[in-house]
């Protein structure tokens, strides 16, 4: 009866020592093409805009109410 609770408490220890797979490499990162940010309305007079980068570098501002310029702007 000692003989068997021996290999059974020596089983568990060793099962407790087994080795886990290692992580494979990370998946690539996306590559980013555009980020872009926008406001919406509130109850007075928030800015409300929507505003664009490119990863060339190339952007765009919409001013859409109380902002100093209004309309679409592109800038490089």
């Amino acid at each position: 009866m000692k003989r068997l609770g021996l290999i059974i408490a020596l089983g568990l220890a060793l099962a407790g020592c087994a080795r886990t797979p290692a992580p494979g490499a990370p998946p690539p990162a996306a590559a980013v093409t555009q980020i872009s940010y926008s406001t919406g309305p509130c109850f007075g007079a928030c800015p409300v805009y929507a505003f664009t980068v490119q990863a060339n570098g190339d952007g765009s501002f919409e001013g859409k109410r109380f902002t100093q310029t209004g309309g679409t702007k592109a800038f490089k």
